[in-house]
């Protein structure tokens, strides 16, 4: 158990995630139900439902990074020196997977 720790409670940024949430499920659902509407013919309005999951998620993105470009989000680190890709030695599994088999 450490004393020294210090925690930071910072409500902005789990109020970012929430908010980001709700805002995305709310418009993917209303395009989505764009498709029963009266508007368009059948095959454009289930296009645009279709495309709902894009939308919503397009908006939920700008809103986020308009709205709340003021609050300090921690970047995703990477490590360059690897490869974007490994493949795996199926020759040679390790004795824990050769037991499952």
């Amino acid at each position: 158990y450490e004393e020294d720790v210090v925690y930071s409670c910072d409500p902005n940024k789990p109020l970012l995630s929430l908010l980001l949430i709700l805002v995305t499920v709310y418009v993917g659902v209303q395009i989505f139900n764009f498709k029963y509407s009266p508007y368009l013919n059948a095959d454009k309005r289930v296009l645009v439902a279709d495309y709902s999951l894009v939308v919503a998620v397009a908006a939920g993105t700008l809103l986020g990074s308009v709205i709340f470009k003021d609050i300090d989000l921690k970047m995703f680190s990477v490590d360059e020196t690897r490869g974007i890709f490994e493949f795996v030695d199926f020759q040679s599994p390790p004795g824990v997977g050769m037991a499952v088999v």
